[in-house]
Formats: structure tokens, sequence, C-alpha cells
């Protein structure tokens, strides 16, 4: 047997995906949340129109540069449920429950709705426009001593509230 003088790489399969389907309305809203959360911005960033971009995140408001470091100041972004308001063709009206949780400890939840176009070049939804229905103001961040947390963590676990519990883990010990 011959033996090479370059050691050979061993390719590690990438980490699981969940399998949330960019052809769906709802499944679009959790695949893009899922990719800000992974901080794969360069991805959703392609996912939204050139409409929404003016809007939200003109070259006045920063661009790439602006909408990144926002979503660099969220922790996470949990969806508790997606609903589709109307669907024709390419438009869609979604809305969202979801809750921001931030690095600096505000956690903020609110009804968002969004107007999807589809674009079949990319064969992908993509965010055209929303309107927050509802959102609480930031509250104040909570501070609790750890046994608070267990007692509180276990004490919903044990009413059932299981969305809740789950989102409280890190997506690490998720992965375990």
């Amino acid at each position: 047997p011959t033996v090479s003088p370059y050691p050979t790489a061993v390719v590690q399969p990438p980490p699981a995906v969940p399998g949330y389907s960019q052809q769906y309305p709802d499944q679009f809203i959790y695949y893009y949340f899922y990719n800000i959360n992974q901080g794969n911005y360069e991805i959703t960033w392609t996912l939204l129109t050139d409409s929404f971009k003016y809007a939200n995140n003109s070259s006045g408001q920063g661009g790439f540069l602006g909408y990144a470091n926002f979503w660099d100041s969220v922790q996470r972004v949990d969806i508790f449920g997606v609903t589709i308001t109307s669907q024709s063709g390419n438009y869609a009206v979604v809305s969202v429950n979801m809750r921001y949780n931030y690095k600096n400890g505000s956690v903020i939840s609110n009804l968002q709705t969004y107007n999807l176009i589809y674009n079949a070049g990319l064969g992908s939804w993509m965010f055209n426009s929303f309107t927050p229905i509802t959102t609480s103001a930031p509250p104040p961040p909570i501070t609790q001593t750890p046994e608070q947390f267990i007692n509180s963590y276990f004490g919903s676990i044990n009413a059932g509230n299981y969305s809740l519990t789950w989102s409280l883990l890190t997506d690490r010990f998720k992965a375990k």
C-alpha cells in the first residue's frame, strides 16, 4: 500500500437543519427566523424585497450592516405560531405570534402581520412589508436567582407550558 504524504481531511456532515420549506408561507417564517437565530444574515437579507429593504434598512439606516447589527442585538426570536390569513397566487399575508429576546435582557412579545411575495426565481417567499398588530413595551430585565428560575421552569413543565420551557433552553442544549 502507498501512504500519502498529505493528511486526508475528515469531512463532518453539517448540523441538522429543521425541514422548513421556503415554498409555504407559514414554513417560510420558521425558515427565516431559524436562519436569523443562527446568524445567517447573508441568507436572510436575500429574502427581503427591495421595497422592504428600502422601508426598513435603507442606506440611510445602515443597509445590510444596520440590518446585521440589529439582529446581532437579538439573542433569539421565538415563534409561537404562524397563521396564514390570506393567500392568493404569489401574495400571502401571515400573522406571527413571536417574542424577541434581546441580549440586554429585554423581551418583547408581539403579533405581527407580514405581507409576503413569492419569488419563483428563488423558489421562496420574501418579506414585502409588515405591520405590528400589538407590541408590548419592553419590560425591565428579569432578575431571578437560579433557584427561582428552576422553580419557575419546572412549574411551567408541570402546568404543561412546553413551548415556554422549550424556548428557555439554549440551542446547544436542544441539539444534545
